[in-house]
């Protein structure tokens, strides 16, 4: 993957003829560009390429273009204005690729500066949340802390992977349904056909439960109520990937713990802490 670490690499031509290979060479070799450019954008009214370049070393401000290579033709490349994009970004710049087919997506993001990013080989990393409340707190953080990265940080493609609480109460095998929580905006008129209680709140015991919690939420109904229910499993800790990834639980009170190929928060998680296991996390990456 290709992806500038810097917008003050890229340059960008409006030019006046046909972005073809042979024609490229022909007005670009022996002409002079800024001595800190690595690469070109070429425009013309309706087509974009992208060409990287080799240049005298004259100590001047701008030199002369002695070599080329051409990254992208037209039929592989798009032009796009996106002004909420940090171009410097590689994340943010391979969540805008995986839009568009073409193989290079030329980017006019934030401040009008302009880069671009060819091919979509980021390291993928896998965020296990749950909903609700809405939206997923974990996820909206760790696309927060990527947003951050430094410029020549590990390119990440996040992959979502949320539970849904609706769903699994909607599924569960009773009528009447136990959740942890009331913090968790679970709303009754959001599952008509289920009577809801919540842990926290709970002074008698419904007729045959299901209790959708993690562990410790089944010990502190054991406690109460000396008897064991139908229960669902939902703490993201006992999620597992192949590939990276960040989970939360309860039970972790602060910092962050490494297990397997991916990191636990606490539930409760601030930005800096994300910031923190993602450095630690993307820092041990291929």
């Amino acid at each position: 993957m290709t992806c500038p670490g810097h917008c003050r690499e890229v340059g960008v031509r409006s030019v006046g003829f046909p972005l073809e290979e042979a024609e490229i060479r022909e007005r670009l070799l022996g002409s002079t560009c800024y001595s800190g450019t690595r690469f070109i954008v070429l425009c013309n009214s309706k087509d974009t390429a992208v060409v990287e370049v080799e240049k005298t070393s004259t100590g001047k401000i701008f030199e002369r273009i002695t070599a080329l290579r051409v990254v992208s033709l037209p039929e592989e490349t798009v032009f796009v204005e996106e002004r909420s994009v940090d171009v410097m970004n590689p994340s943010a710049m391979l969540q805008r690729a995986g839009e568009y087919e073409e193989e290079v997506v030329v980017v006019k993001g934030m401040f009008g500066h302009v880069s671009f990013i060819r091919g979509r080989e980021g390291v993928r990393l896998h965020v296990f949340d749950i909903v609700p409340p809405i939206p997923a707190k974990l996820l909206t953080m760790v696309e927060r802390a990527l947003e951050m990265q430094d410029a020549t940080s590990t390119p990440v493609e996040v992959v979502p992977e949320i539970t849904d609480l609706l769903v699994l109460a909607r599924d569960a095998p009773t009528e009447n349904v136990i959740f942890p929580c009331s913090a968790s905006e679970i709303r009754s008129s959001a599952i008509p056909e289920k009577e809801i209680f919540f842990l926290d709140r709970l002074q008698a015991l419904p007729e045959d439960p299901t209790l959708i919690g993690c562990n410790r939420s089944l010990q502190i109904f054991k406690e109460m109520f000396d008897c064991t229910p139908a229960f669902i499993q939902i703490c993201p800790r006992e999620k597992r990937s192949e590939d990276l990834f960040i989970t939360k639980c309860c039970e972790l009170k602060e910092g962050f713990e490494i297990v397997d190929r991916g990191v636990v928060l606490p539930w409760g998680a601030e930005l800096r802490s994300v910031l923190s296991a993602l450095d630690t996390l993307l820092g041990g990456s291929p």
